[in-house]
């Protein structure tokens, strides 16, 4: 698995792992850790802030797509510690994490729930059949400050860019922001692109991937979170 990777699956697991939590299963229905007691994420070994933000900081929903998963995140998600990026250090009050996948692949495979369950990535024979976006993931960081969002938005470490597999996407930026492509074995052939940039004192990511996906078509479905 390429290292790329690493932050959408460590994602999943997050959302997965407070979802679990908060709701005791996994489906289509908004689902989140709801203990006030703030519980540490098992990936990141980061606490969770204490609110999750509305889903118009990120999506209200998608067209054509069904939601898998919608929860609090820490500000780091990956398996070594929060490291430098503790929620204290950059004033984080605030987050949300959610997951979509196209609706024919519920249709199809079921819900996270279900027996086998639904595959992630989703895969590549049936995804060349819905050529397009096919799995959308935002995350989205609220902070008490002005500064928190404009400097992690340009820590390549924090975006996990300073990979290989990782390629600059200029003309396909977003509100000033970073655009990426990420060409990666974990995606299973899918093509991916990633977005980030700052909205006032939030910070915004959101990945997409699906076959034969064009930049253009990405860049429509990220363009519409906090919309």
């Amino acid at each position: 698995m390429m290292e790329m990777a690493r932050r959408k699956l460590a994602l999943l697991l997050v959302l997965a792992t407070a979802a679990v939590v908060g709701a005791g299963a996994f489906g289509l229905a908004h689902s989140s850790a709801s203990s006030s007691k703030n519980p540490p994420s098992a990936a990141a070994g980061s606490l969770l802030p204490a609110i999750k933000l509305p889903a118009s900081s990120g999506f209200a929903g998608i067209r054509g797509m069904s939601q898998l998963l919608s929860s609090r995140i820490p500000l780091w998600t990956g398996k070594d510690g929060a490291g430098p990026y503790t929620a204290s250090a950059y004033g984080l009050t605030g987050s949300l994490g959610q997951g979509f996948v196209i609706s024919t692949a519920i249709a199809k495979y079921g819900t996270l729930d279900s027996r086998p369950g639904l595959p992630l990535p989703l895969p590549l024979s049936f995804a060349n059949l819905h050529p397009g976006p096919a799995e959308v993931f935002d995350s989205v960081w609220a902070f008490a400050n002005s500064w928190a969002a404009a400097k992690l938005l340009h820590d390549p470490v924090f975006a996990d860019t300073d990979v290989s597999g990782v390629s600059a996407e200029p003309s396909g930026s977003l509100h000033g922001g970073l655009a990426w492509k990420v060409v990666s074995a974990a995606n299973g052939g899918l093509r991916e692109f990633r977005f980030e940039w700052a909205a006032g004192s939030d910070l915004v990511m959101v990945s997409v991937a699906g076959a034969r996906l064009t930049l253009k078509e990405a860049q429509t479905v990220a363009a519409r979170a906090g919309s």
